[in-house]
């Protein structure tokens, strides 16, 4: 993940992401959640008040408000908007004016509730009238929000607030321009260089106990003492710790700084083209040592220069092994297992080098929530070791065959299995089952929630044929003209999934109706089959709940309706030949209308409740979990035993998931999936075909990740497979449905440093017109149809 100092971090996701402009109608509910993926692929407004007894609070009015503009319901919206202005407009004026300053965080937003509500309720009013065409008195009513709420703000699910101001300014830029798309100004050097160094140090992979002494690896006591600092100095070379004086020295240190190439934030030369500048900008930083060394050699990889980015991330693991920055969402990142799994992909990716690094760990105790201060580092930088290929490519792996039983969850045809050497597989009809999934939702061009505009893709037919549509009458764009020649059939989804190698996609019961003749369909014919979920009181769904303050697993008629909604599924779909197990949840340990995030053991002890009750009604088929990557892991662990598989929604990076599947191994001793994963074919800077490019190459890693873990494979072993996100663009995401927008929604491990969440897709819909039927195929898809196939 991105691992920004935390203070820097709260900035971005406040006043960077806050302009973009989120309509969130509450109505649109039923229709956003079809999307469920990912907590970023939910958008409805929630209002953080709790609901008053006596008289309505300005969180209740601002819901039904939204609830109402969701509806079209303008007697209604004006109603509720008005009545919270009038109510509470002097407790907002009065919390507008004790403020110097956009709030940073969600305590201080919160503090100033009655501001955030009365300027949604003036956002809902000008939005209503400004849909009505009725633009004049739209933009006075924004420039009320401008001029006297500027500090009011609102929640987006998606995880950060958005500023009411900063959108009121979008939405007048649509009125006078037709879009609120923005041209992003290059904050650092867009000067494309070559980085070559000067000083790459005497040793390729350095041998430290030439320089040093290691004491008390494998405890938390470890600690590397320099014995001969001159030595290390000049074995390390520029770049690396402990040299700090060689860049200083190298000839393009005076070349940047007389270009002035060194302005701006370090942060934003992350990502820039201009190598010779990120480098020097980086080394000369004042970030934190493991932080800067990780992102040194981030960008050493970049230039080509492996060895040397080897020995950057290796000396995280030698002097900090127990580092940690801070990601986009405000959970720690753990630099020293981040450096490992990065070392590990390099020398994988070029085994020319011949080494390989043995005994290399770092766990952290205390480290899977999101508290640094209990943590504690258990560390061994573990040492690189000559291999000779012809001599590992010629060494027999154990085999189902070679290997006893251990253990077997489940009596039906699709099981689980355990072989004595802790290995694990997925079997149906007794075959290995690896998962090629993709998330499957075919959203046609200009249909949104924010409009209340989705529909059911398991339903839809634009053309009236009879057949539905996605699945049946998509057509491939071979030349990219965006019309349906003659050599260019409609094939259909469901056929092009099945010659890329899919074997499985992800679906909840809940609330959209399931077309099972469909789904039977899918696997009948193209093979197909469903992992089958229900949100277990995310986003309030099953529960009963209000959204706010959203379930909670201590509330008994909560559980009973989540029980009763679970049972439902199960009963209804059990005995479907296209089930291949069920799922819970879909990373509620981050919060959002449940909390999960606010009593980890109380949710996960329901989960195993939850998981007892399908086992009763139906032994035939596994039960999982999908979780907010590693997050409370080890309370997992300890909570919900009858659960079997455990899964994460988790994007990394290139490398793949890191220490993920041993941890599972060690806290819980479960076979792991990963339910969501993925990259966008967008890259600001970079053309089609090199952003498709580096879609595909991080796909590779993280596939080549998953791969390198299954059964006797020689690593934790406890991979079942992924459900790659996701087959087709969805345009709606970043707030204008009719635009392929290329805003980059949130900071991360992208080719650019961000997420452009509506450019994952592994196909592309032209420019929309001939949507939901044209796809173009991007290179991703390829790589996978000869992974998979």
């Amino acid at each position: 993940m991105i691992f920004k100092p935390k203070k820097q971090v709260l900035a971005y996701s406040v006043e960077g992401i806050a302009h973009r402009k989120n309509r969130n109608i509450f109505f649109s509910f039923l229709s956003a959640i079809r999307y469920p993926l990912s907590a970023v692929s939910l958008i409805f407004l929630f209002s953080t008040f709790t609901l008053a007894q006596e008289a309505p609070s300005s969180g209740e009015l601002t819901t039904k408000s939204w609830i109402a503009h969701g509806k079209r319901d303008i007697e209604a919206t004006n109603k509720y908007t008005q009545e919270c202005i009038d109510l509470y407009k002097k407790q907002a004026d009065k919390e507008q004016a004790s403020l110097t300053a956009l709030p940073k965080n969600k305590k201080e937003i919160e503090a100033v509730q009655a501001l955030n509500d009365v300027a949604t309720c003036y956002f809902i009013q000008a939005e209503s009238l400004m849909r009505r065409q009725k633009d004049v008195q739209a933009k006075k009513i924004f420039k009320v929000i401008m001029d006297k709420y500027s500090y009011g703000q609102a929640w987006d699910p998606r995880g950060w607030f958005w500023s009411l101001r900063l959108a009121a300014e979008q939405s007048i830029k649509k009125i006078e321009t037709g879009s609120i798309e923005v041209t992003t100004k290059k904050k650092v050097s867009q000067l494309a260089t070559k980085l070559v160094l000067s000083d790459s140090g005497k040793e390729d992979l350095v041998d430290y106990t030439k320089y040093g002494e290691f004491q008390d690896a494998g405890t938390k006591d470890y600690k590397y003492i320099v014995t001969n600092q001159e030595g290390l100095i000049a074995a390390v070379g520029e770049g690396v710790y402990p040299n700090n004086i060689a860049v200083r020295r190298d000839p393009i240190f005076k070349q940047v700084i007389k270009d002035k190439r060194l302005e701006g934030d370090v942060w934003d030369f992350l990502y820039s083209p201009d190598q010779e500048a990120a480098f020097v900008k980086w080394t000369t930083s004042s970030e934190p040592q493991g932080v800067k060394l990780f992102c040194t050699g981030l960008i050493l990889e970049r230039a080509g220069l492996v060895t040397q980015a080897i020995k950057c991330y290796y000396s995280i693991l030698v002097h900090f092994p127990g580092s940690y920055g801070w990601t986009y969402w405000h959970t720690p990142w753990y630099v020293g297992q981040a450096a490992i799994a990065k070392i590990n992909f390099l020398l994988r990716r070029n085994p020319q080098l011949g080494y390989k690094l043995e005994g290399a760990k770092v766990d952290i105790l205390n480290g899977f929530d999101n508290d640094i201060s209990n943590d504690t580092a258990i560390a061994n930088p573990g040492k690189f070791v000559k291999i000779d290929l012809a001599q590992e490519a010629a060494k027999v792996k154990p085999s189902a065959a070679s290997v006893g039983i251990k253990k077997e969850v489940g009596h039906g045809k699709v099981r689980l299995v355990q072989y004595e050497n802790d290995d694990w597989q997925l079997l149906v009809d007794d075959q290995p089952y690896i998962i090629k999934g993709i998330t499957y939702a075919p959203t046609k061009v200009g249909q949104s929630p924010d409009e209340g505009t989705l529909g059911n893709w398991m339903e839809e037919d634009f053309n009236k044929n009879g057949k539905i549509d996605g699945p049946f009458d998509a057509f491939v764009d071979k030349n990219k003209n965006n019309i349906q020649d003659a050599d260019e059939p409609a094939v259909g989804d469901f056929k092009l999934m099945q010659d890329m190698g899919v074997n499985t996609i992800r679906l909840y019961h809940h609330p959209l109706k399931v077309n099972k003749e469909l789904m039977r369909d899918m696997y009948k014919t193209y093979g197909i089959r469903v992992i089958m979920g229900d949100f277990l009181g995310k986003y309030a769904i099953g529960s009963g709940a209000a959204w706010n303050p959203g379930t909670d697993y201590n509330n008994q008629e909560h559980k009973k309706n989540m029980i009763a909604s679970v049972t439902k599924m199960v009963n209804e779909f059990k005995d479907e030949p296209y089930i291949l197990f069920w799922l819970l949840g879909n990373e509620n340990v981050y919060g959002y209308a449940c909390n999960a995030n606010e009593q980890p053991e109380v949710y996960f002890k329901f989960v195993n409740e939850v998981a007892k009750i399908i086992k009763s009604i139906d032994p035939q088929h596994p039960v999982a979990i999908c979780n907010g990557d590693i997050l409370f892991l080890d309370k997992f662990g300890k909570n919900a035993p009858d659960i079997d598989i455990f899964g994460i929604n988790a994007y990394r990076g290139d490398y793949g998931f890191g220490a993920f599947w041993g941890q599972v191994k060690e806290q819980a001793g479960k076979p792991a999936l990963i339910t969501e994963f993925g990259c966008p074919s967008y890259a600001e800077g970079k053309s089609a075909d090199e952003a498709e490019q580096m879609q595909a190459q991080y796909h590779l890693g993280s596939w080549e990740d998953i791969e390198n873990n299954l059964a006797f494979n020689g690593s934790a072993g406890n991979a079942l497979g992924g459900v790659v996100f996701e087959w087709l663009d969805e345009w709606w995401k970043a707030y204008e449905p009719a635009i392929h927008d290329v805003k980059g929604l949130w900071a991360g491990p992208f080719p650019d440093g961000y997420m452009h969440e509506e450019w994952l897709g592994f196909a592309g819909q032209g420019d929309g017109k001939q949507s939901p039927f044209l796809r173009q195929l991007r290179k991703v898809y390829y790589m996978y149809q000869k992974k998979w196939k």
